[in-house]
């Protein structure tokens, strides 16, 4: 997992006071970081030792050695400057509100794919080939990406269940079984309902999956594997924007690279989905 200075900066807000101090320290200078003992950082944020471990343990790194490595691999690479999102303000005026929406979706997608884990998106994407049933559950705006996911996999002849009813849900996961693979989609990973169904759905064997925003979450901790994004909603928190847009980018990667792993056995169907839609002139199901 890559871009260390952008994990701090993402679950930067999330810290407890100990570690924040920590993060800003760090963010204001990198470079220095990399010739400091733990001592000497914990000195200078006034915190002790154990915190600045902790720290380094909720971003993802093994200890304070773990973390010089990959902030001087950022620094090599240049990647200790972090994409900025812009701030939409009340009142502003239409192109400030076009520009602003459009980098904040282009910079959420690019920090999300600059920290993904290749080695975890690879192995998902093995249970899913090998998986006689792949579900998708979430609960509001989440709903609607795991249904665009189910959409797609069935169009490979993937047999895929996902409903917006919460009661469906609980019977969908409790019908899951060893081989099968549910896919729980939540931004916060602390959305209960889902995190109520990933339990059930835990208990079958089946092999779960998360894909929640990057940091310590219920979700992807109670999961087999997590996928993380990384986006900012800013001034319109609720409309889940930026975050939505990481998502359903996050699962059409997934979707393509099952499709070509797989393409000699899923070519018809999508073949015949296609021709069919397409003679019913259906055009938004072929885009």
């Amino acid at each position: 997992m890559g871009q260390c200075c952008l994990r701090i900066k993402d679950i930067l807000p999330r810290l407890s006071t100990g570690e924040a101090a920590v993060a800003s320290y760090i963010l204001q200078d990198p470079k220095k970081i990399t010739d400091m003992s733990i001592s000497e950082l914990s000195n200078a944020c006034s915190v002790s030792a154990a915190t600045v471990v902790r720290f380094c343990k909720s971003i993802g790194c093994k200890g304070f050695k773990d973390l010089c490595v990959q902030l001087s691999l950022d620094i090599k690479t240049g990647q200790h400057t972090v994409l900025e999102y812009s701030e939409i303000s009340p009142g502003a005026a239409t192109d400030a509100i076009i520009n602003a929406v459009k980098d904040n979706a282009v910079n959420s997608i690019n920090n999300t794919l600059n920290i993904l884990d290749r080695t975890t998106i690879e192995t998902v994407v093995d249970y899913i080939c090998d998986a006689t049933r792949v579900d998708f559950y979430g609960a509001g705006a989440s709903g609607l990406l795991a249904l665009d996911a189910q959409h797609k996999f069935i169009r490979i002849g993937k047999c895929s269940i996902t409903s917006e009813a919460l009661s469906f849900q609980f019977v969908s996961a409790a019908s899951l079984k060893p081989g099968d693979l549910a896919v729980f989609i939540s931004y916060s990973g602390e959305t209960q309902d889902t995190i109520d169904v990933a339990k059930i759905a835990k208990n079958t064997g089946a092999t779960t999956v998360s894909i929640t925003k990057f940091g310590k979450n219920t979700l992807s901790e109670m999961t087999d594997y997590s996928l993380h994004i990384v986006s900012n909603e800013g001034f319109v928190r609720s409309g889940a924007m930026s975050s939505r847009i990481c998502m359903l980018t996050l699962i059409d990667i997934i979707f393509s690279l099952t499709v070509s792993r797989t393409y000699d056995q899923v070519k018809t169907n999508l073949d015949k989905t296609f021709e069919y839609m397409l003679s019913k002139k259906t055009v938004n199901f072929t885009l």
